[in-house]
């Protein structure tokens, strides 16, 4: 389902790659991280390509909650008592130079998109979350971040304290990403929707990807499409995980603070009062292993909480590494001309602003920061979430040869996991009654996917790759559709673990 932000724009329209053809520089992905590199490049290039497999800021981008925010959640207590204060006031500088960026960006281009200034609360709903609060907000002083901090004898409200970090801001994301794709195409910047990358090999110095059937010729490839295409056996599968949550908007609502963000576990994480909307997002959980009825809760604790009238609800979804930093620069090596980003935690609106500059930075040679968020960094790995979430990757890829339970064909709007021929496919039933049966073994790395109720669609519980109940792809990392019932079996991608020497 379409989120909130998508239905109340109108977008333009991409042509789909038709002809081979030859770049500087190609960006895989079309959402904010891919257009904010843009950005940055085309200041000393237009001799860019964005291939998107879908339309623009259609995934993560345009799914957000609209924060743009350097307070990422219980985040700089920890960032300190890993790695030191110089590390933690770096994540808080670069993502609020960020957010400064955007501002700028949004003013100099004239990009519509409701941008304004507001605070940023953390708030508290009992003794030990408190106590986790203050653990934040003495992070925040050792940091020199400005904030206010107020506990439950000054708030005329159930919580128990609140963290507030000043002057963050908020914004529409997906009329900012179109406008800024606008004004890059205007540029001289050629993008593509509808164009998926389906192999990259690699030719003297410079690449060739497949797309379309076509071939574009590039010096540099840079992923930003929250997993990379290629793996360079780096085991980057294994190094983060996917994450989901449910956001419903509300109209008219009762929540007067504008950005509220929960430190504890609770079904309901975040609430924005935007205008006459709220946001309330939460039932976070692995992508593809949603609870049986967890949405309905959570339906039911905003509906209480925001007592506005229900809109619409759609899901989001962004990849979260173990050390709890975003990936950002070579895939490989210098040497490669490849570069990624991901592991955005979900905070995706500032550090696409983050990872496009650094990205550029690093293409033109120019100066940068030390490069805390290199991907081969190691401290993603062999953490006690390593070993948890990826326990869990093998766990439900192995229970791609159990028997499936249900032998009757689903009712209207529902989804099931059916045995035929001893293979598991899904099944839907629209509402004209007409069922869509396809395989549902992920073609991505063989995982069997589940049914998403709130948004109709086939999710992959391994690696996080969606797709419609028809079989479409909606994001990877898997390249190839499902197959319908009779198509014969999916196609799993070839290159998975492989580096990208290996598709000479």
């Amino acid at each position: 389902m379409n989120s909130f932000w998508i239905t109340q724009a109108n977008s333009q329209a991409y042509p789909t790659l038709s002809n081979s053809t030859n770049a500087s520089i190609v960006i895989i992905g079309g959402g904010l991280c891919g257009l904010a590199t843009a950005y940055y490049l085309s200041q000393n290039t237009k001799d860019i390509i964005i291939v998107e497999a879908d339309r623009i800021a259609y995934g993560a981008s345009g799914r957000s909650t609209g924060k743009i925010s350097a307070q990422h959640g219980y985040i700089y207590h920890d960032l300190l008592t890993r790695y030191g204060k110089k590390l933690a006031k770096q994540y808080y500088e670069e993502n609020t130079a960020a957010l400064a960026a955007i501002d700028e960006i949004i003013k100099k281009h004239a990009i519509a998109c409701d941008f304004e200034y507001c605070d940023a609360t953390l708030y508290a709903m009992n003794e030990e979350e408190v106590k986790t609060l203050e653990k934040e907000y003495q992070a925040y002083l050792s940091l020199d971040i400005p904030c206010t901090y107020q506990t439950a004898d000054s708030l005329k409200s159930p919580m128990q304290a609140q963290l507030t970090m000043h002057h963050q801001a908020r914004f529409d994301p997906y009329r900012y990403a179109i406008g800024l794709a606008s004004y890059l195409a205007k540029k001289g910047i050629r993008i593509f929707e509808h164009s998926t990358l389906r192999d990259i090999k690699k030719a003297d110095d410079c690449y060739h990807l497949y797309v379309n059937e076509h071939i574009i010729t590039a010096h540099d490839v840079v992923f930003a499409t929250q997993f990379p295409f290629l793996d360079d056996k780096r085991f980057y599968f294994a190094r983060m995980y996917s994450e989901q949550e449910q956001i419903i908007a509300f109209a008219k609502a009762n929540i007067k603070q504008q950005m509220l963000l929960h430190i504890g576990n609770h079904p309901i994480q975040s609430i924005h009062a935007y205008h006459d909307h709220t946001l309330v997002a939460g039932n976070s959980h692995k992508s593809g292993q949603m609870k049986k009825d967890s949405y309905n809760e959570l339906q039911k604790l905003a509906q209480a909480w925001v007592q506005g009238r229900f809109l619409t609800q759609w899901s989001s979804q962004d990849y979260i590494t173990f050390d709890k930093l975003p990936m950002i620069g070579y895939l490989s090596s210098e040497k490669e001309h490849l570069y990624f980003a991901s592991g955005f935690r979900k905070w995706g609106n500032t550090t696409s602003h983050i990872a496009g500059k650094r990205i550029s930075a690093m293409i033109f040679h120019q100066p940068y920061q030390e490069n805390i968020f290199a991907p081969a960094r190691l401290s993603s790995f062999f953490s006690l979430s390593f070993v948890k979430e990826n326990g869990n990757v093998l766990y439900e890829f192995f229970k791609r040869k159990r028997k499936a339970e249900d032998v009757d064909f689903p009712s209207v709007n529902e989804g099931k996991i059916m045995n035929f021929d001893d293979h598991l496919y899904g099944v839907y039933c629209d509402e004209h009654n007409m069922l869509f049966i396809v395989d549902i073994t992920c073609p991505h790395a063989g995982c069997i996917c589940n049914f998403n109720t709130v948004d109709k669609t086939w999710d992959c519980p391994c690696h996080g790759s969606r797709f419609s109940y028809q079989g479409n792809i909606i994001k990877g990392p898997a390249q190839y559709h499902l197959n319908a019932f009779g198509d014969g079996f999916n196609t799993l991608d070839p290159h998975f673990l492989l580096k990208d020497d290996d598709t000479k």
